[in-house]
């Protein structure tokens, strides 16, 4: 496990068993999969903004997801599939009414069933997506701000 905003693995390696703080692999992986649904989310939601549309309710959305993943914060799995949840028919909801009409993995995405909700959250960790530790690194260092 490589956890988003985690501080508390010894030499900055992660976790490789169970977490320094306790979470299972399972739980580490739904709370990378609800930062990615809210990277879908945020792409939907800057291109409404940018045509008129309010965000608030969104903008909240994503805050609140964001603690929930920090280090020791929410270990409860089934509020987190309940956000991903949330987060993908917000994320829908805004495309319909706003056009959005790009296309990609992180608006397109959404789950069929439970087990295509395990297996998206199994590879949409922090090291899956760019090999570049640099851009990886910058994308992480942009997280931690929010």
């Amino acid at each position: 496990m490589f956890c988003n905003q985690c501080q508390e693995t010894a030499k900055n390696s992660g976790c490789t068993i169970k977490g320094v703080c306790g979470k299972s692999d399972l739980t580490a992986n739904l709370q990378d999969l609800l930062i990615y649904t809210c990277q879908g989310l945020s792409m939907v939601t800057i291109h409404a903004r940018k045509n008129g549309f309010a965000t608030g309710k969104e903008s909240r959305f994503i805050v609140n997801s964001l603690f929930m993943t920090i280090t020791n914060a929410n270990f409860d799995e089934q509020s987190i599939i309940s956000a991903i949840n949330q987060g993908i028919r917000l994320r829908d909801e805004l495309i319909c009414s706003s056009s959005f009409t790009e296309t990609n993995e992180y608006t397109n995405w959404k789950p069929g069933s439970d087990t295509e909700l395990h297996a998206k959250a199994a590879t949409s960790g922090v090291l899956t997506f760019d090999a570049d530790e640099n851009i990886r690194g910058l994308k992480q260092y942009v997280l931690y701000g929010l």
